[in-house]
């Protein structure tokens, strides 16, 4: 036989051995499915398309908001659900749900004022009184005492809002909660849907609302940074626990992770209002919320497989887009975790972690 063709028939056959054994793997794999947090939709998108690259398991996301997101998981429409608003342990041994951290966000108040360009300085109890009603006007005296170089127009204040149950709304009114006792009186803490006073737009998700802001004049709203950047919207500075005025940025994101009080970690439950003088002062948490006890352990198992190479190997793009990874000292709890609620999945830990 011809030495080339010999040569070309053993490459033939090794490339249909070599995707007959894929096509084995990728029928083995187990399919899973979730729904929810608008915040961690770029996330998932990059998080997905470069695990299933890497590993041939697919993982499909659905960015509902939170609210609708945990609804889905409720009534078993999927496999798991991404929340921003973190669900105390009551409620979680109510549904059998374990609920982990994926990542932190950024929420910005982010404002369009035509003609403005040096950045506006907000605090929260401010920002609290024009979600309350209260602050109407832009040239509002409260508003010009922390912008005394800025010529604020005499202009109505559009509110911009999540119109559903958002994770975002939760770490909004998080924040507000902590830094104004008109806030709280009025509201009771923390919400994940907002009365609204009058002159005020509502969007479905995130994306929306960010697109809103940048086309509507006088607006002001809250998203997290990375929608923020995509719409390349003004950002507001905001006056911290510690009375320092900042910027967002990922120095600050992290330096609000690093003073969060032990006694209050919580599996970072709390992000709000953290001190440090370097410290920004909304952050967001994204949870995975999966169900503790089902008949199928692969579907489990192929979630936690997605979820601890999220963890570990997808901190890069988490970074890349903005987004701020799960410290390692956390990444330890969701371990312990995982091994306390799923005895019975088997899992590398030492791969994972």
């Amino acid at each position: 036989m011809n030495k080339n063709l010999k040569t070309n028939i053993v490459r033939f056959v090794a490339i249909i051995l070599s995707l007959f054994i894929s096509s084995c793997a990728f029928a083995n794999a187990v399919k899973v499915s979730g729904s929810g947090s608008s915040i961690a939709e770029p996330a998932m998108l990059m998080w997905t398309k470069n695990y299933q690259r890497q590993t041939g398991n697919q993982v499909s996301y659905v960015a509902t908001g939170s609210g609708a997101g945990v609804d889905n998981l409720e009534k078993g429409n999927r496999s798991f659900a991404l929340t921003d608003m973190p669900y105390s342990q009551t409620i979680l041994d109510e549904h059998h749900w374990v609920q982990f951290p994926m990542m932190v966000s950024m929420v910005d108040i982010v404002y369009n004022l035509p003609g403005i360009t040096k950045p506006l300085t907000l605090n929260g109890p401010v920002i609290a009184d024009m979600y309350l009603g209260k602050i109407v006007w832009w040239d509002n005296p409260a508003i010009k005492q922390l912008n005394p170089e800025v010529n604020l127009p005499h202009k109505k204040i559009v509110l911009m809002y999540r119109s559903t149950e958002s994770g975002t709304t939760y770490a909004f009114s998080h924040y507000l909660s902590e830094v104004s006792d008109k806030w709280t009186s009025i509201h009771d803490g923390t919400l994940k849907l907002i009365d609204m006073p009058a002159n005020s737009v509502g969007e479905r998700l995130s994306s929306q609302l960010a697109l809103s802001v940048k086309n509507v004049p006088y607006s002001i709203g809250y998203v997290s940074d990375r929608y923020a950047q995509n719409q390349h919207l003004a950002k507001a500075e905001l006056v911290n626990h510690d009375g320092m005025t900042l910027s967002p940025s990922m120095l600050s994101a992290y330096a609000a992770l690093v003073n969060i009080p032990e006694s209050s970690q919580g599996m970072l439950t709390k992000v709000v209002n953290l001190p440090g003088t370097e410290s920004w002062p909304i952050l967001a948490t994204t949870f995975m919320l999966v169900p503790e006890h089902t008949d199928n352990k692969a579907t489990i198992s192929s979630i936690l497989k997605f979820c601890s190479w999220v963890l570990v190997s997808g901190n890069k793009e988490t970074l890349n887009l903005g987004y701020i990874p799960v410290p390692h000292s956390f990444r330890v709890q969701i371990r312990e975790l995982w091994q306390f609620s799923f005895p019975k999945v088997k899992l590398d830990y030492n791969t994972f972690f």
